[in-house]
């Protein structure tokens, strides 16, 4: 099975279509770290460590933990946001999850699927009805853009949280496609 991947081209117009800097951050855990769904929506603030550019994943797939390296580029965003965004908005109670909306309130997956779509739409991405972009699709994509980068195959294993080499093989398959990745 191949992976539906986006260029980088596509990804910084993801990027330069959001709308204010929690979106960057959403975007910054999903194509950055290669996280998961459900590994955004559970992330801790204690566990993004802004100066050693790290996120722990403490409860992946499976209940599996992972240590993954933040680029630099996007540990800008996820320090910007960590500090001026969620500090404000974590007035009052002390609430644990990293990506916070509005009253302390958590993102859940749904919401940030949702906020995944409005900056879609607003990139003009989403007028392709063949191709729907989603928080995997920008998973599969850093994957795919590290590989076509030189990037160890044993590392992308690592820092995607696959237990098997062969899962992570799917994503050589993509490498270099047609697609200008």
């Amino acid at each position: 099975e191949c992976k539906q991947v986006i260029s980088k081209k596509e990804v910084s117009k993801l990027f330069s279509s959001c709308a204010n800097v929690t979106e960057k951050a959403i975007l910054a855990l999903a194509y950055g770290c290669g996280l998961r769904r459900s590994e955004i929506s559970r992330l801790s603030y204690k566990d993004y460590k802004p100066n050693l550019s790290l996120v722990i994943v403490r409860c992946g797939k499976f209940y599996k933990s992972r240590i993954v390296p933040v680029a630099k580029r996007m540990n800008i965003i996820l320090k910007e946001y960590f500090i001026n965004t969620r500090t404000r908005l974590n007035s009052g109670r002390e609430c644990e999850t990293f990506l916070l909306k509005q009253f302390d309130r958590p993102f859940n997956g749904t919401a940030i699927y949702y906020a995944l779509q409005r900056i879609v739409k607003r990139s003009g991405l989403s007028r392709n009805p063949k191709r729907r972009i989603t928080l995997h699709m920008l998973r599969n994509s850093v994957a795919v853009h590290m590989l076509n980068k030189g990037a160890d195959i044993d590392f992308v294993r690592r820092f995607l949280g696959h237990d098997l080499i062969d899962t992570t093989m799917i994503y050589a398959k993509r490498r270099r496609s047609r697609f200008s990745l």
